[in-house]
């Protein structure tokens, strides 16, 4: 199979629940808390897409890999019996906007990756 499918959901769906465990991590630094849990979450859902796209050979396959973690993240964020998996604060924010951008970032990223790889 050369589908750039198995990939891209298996990457989503660990990206998705690894992620989501990860992002409330925060670091109180005096009466701030750093979110450093979002900042890891992207960069594990980056990774991912990165790895998606180059197993494949196709930035597709990491974009589609970013739009299924972020469809995925969708469900996590609405309510399931009274608990909201991803909650409306400043990492909750990171982890379901932020994504876009990496996932952008990391289309990209492959894409000239490959083209120097020929």
């Amino acid at each position: 199979m050369r589908s750039g499918a198995v990939p891209a959901v298996f990457g989503a769906l660990v990206s998705a629940l690894a992620g989501t465990m990860l992002h409330q991590q925060t670091l109180e630094a005096g009466t701030v808390a750093l979110p450093w849990g979002a900042v890891a979450a992207l960069l594990l859902a980056g990774s991912v897409q990165l790895w998606a796209g180059l197993y494949r050979r196709r930035p597709a396959v990491a974009a589609a890999t970013g739009l299924l973690t972020y469809l995925l993240l969708g469900v996590l964020a609405a309510p399931h019996g009274g608990s909201v998996l991803i909650p409306g604060n400043l990492a909750g924010a990171l982890w379901l906007y932020g994504l876009t951008v990496v996932t952008f970032a990391v289309a990209l990223l492959c894409r000239r990756i490959l083209r120097r790889s020929g």
